[in-house]
C-alpha cells in the first residue's frame, strides 16, 4: 500500500510507541502523519527520529484531546 498515506491519532504511552515502532519497521505506507492526544516527552520524539530511517514521518503534532474509554462502545473526552 505504498501509494497511500497514513494518519495516526495516538495517546502518547510507551505501549503505543512500541506498537508504532513495529508498524514503522514494516513500512506499509508512503507517508506517516502523527497526531498525539497529549504532550510528547522529548525522548519519545528522539526515538521517533531514530526509527524513521527512510524519512516517512512527515508531520508530528500534539492535539490536546485526550480521551478515556469507559467501556467497549462509549468514551469520554
Amino acid at each position: 500500500m505504498l501509494h497511500l498515506k497514513a494518519v495516526y491519532f495516538i495517546r502518547p504511552t510507551e505501549f503505543n510507541f512500541n506498537c508504532f515502532k513495529k508498524e514503522m519497521s514494516q513500512e506499509r505506507f508512503s507517508e506517516y502523519y502523527l497526531f498525539f492526544s497529549n504532550v510528547i516527552p522529548n525522548y519519545q520524539i528522539e526515538k521517533l527520529a531514530e526509527i524513521d530511517e527512510h524519512d516517512l514521518i512527515k508531520s508530528v503534532q500534539e492535539v490536546y484531546a485526550d480521551y478515556y474509554v469507559v467501556n467497549s462502545d462509549f468514551f469520554s473526552l
